[in-house]
């Protein structure tokens, strides 16, 4: 089932069968739908799919609870900010702080800085002053073994106050007690067994 956190449960037909829609209509007069659940018979897992992209002013972000592979372009929502990394070819971050669609900080960094911290606290790399922040709300690290760079929410294990939230431009299975947030509404995804 699906919990709107600030509503009610919205009870999901027997989606073993069919691909199930979710619009915004109960929520905000949206008739366009946000994203399709579906279940894949071969690989027995359920599959959510956004339907919405950013040129739709409508951004979908699933709260991070493992660490995560970043793509080439990787947005993720803290509090009243968004933070866009784009990833060079040569392994290099540039990191861009937005609020309200303003580009307020701009940061680069090389694949051997390895670690970069996130957060309100002015030892972390990317310090920023906001009470929806964490002292340390997410690293950005790069494993050099697998040449990749990731993000996780947090430090040492502890995790952040509110979370991190990045934002959902493919399709990616549900694992257990997901949850995201389309603009003001957070859904809570359970798998019933």
């Amino acid at each position: 089932f699906i919990k709107d956190i600030k509503t009610n449960y919205l009870i999901l037909p027997n989606i073993k069968e069919i691909d199930f829609e979710v619009n915004l209509k109960e929520f905000n007069n949206s008739s366009n739908v946000i994203f399709i659940i579906s279940f894949n018979k071969y690989l027995k897992s359920y599959f959510l799919k956004p339907i919405t992209n950013i040129s739709d002013k409508i951004y979908m972000f699933y709260k991070l609870f493992n660490d995560v592979e970043m793509g080439l372009n990787t947005i993720i929502s803290l509090g009243e900010f968004l933070i866009s990394i784009l990833k060079g070819i040569d392994d290099s971050l540039k990191i861009q702080v937005l609020n309200k669609s303003k580009i307020i900080h701009e940061f680069s960094f090389k694949s051997s800085q390895k670690l970069v911290r996130i957060g309100r606290s002015r030892i972390n790399e990317i310090s920023i002053q906001s009470n929806s922040f964490s002292k340390t709300q997410c690293n950005i690290y790069y494993n050099e073994e697998l040449k990749k760079w990731y993000v996780q929410d947090g430090h040492d294990n502890i995790r952040s106050k509110n979370g991190t939230w990045v934002y959902l431009n493919r399709e990616m299975e549900i694992l257990d007690d997901i949850f995201i947030k389309i603009q003001d509404h957070f859904f809570a995804i359970h798998i019933c067994k």
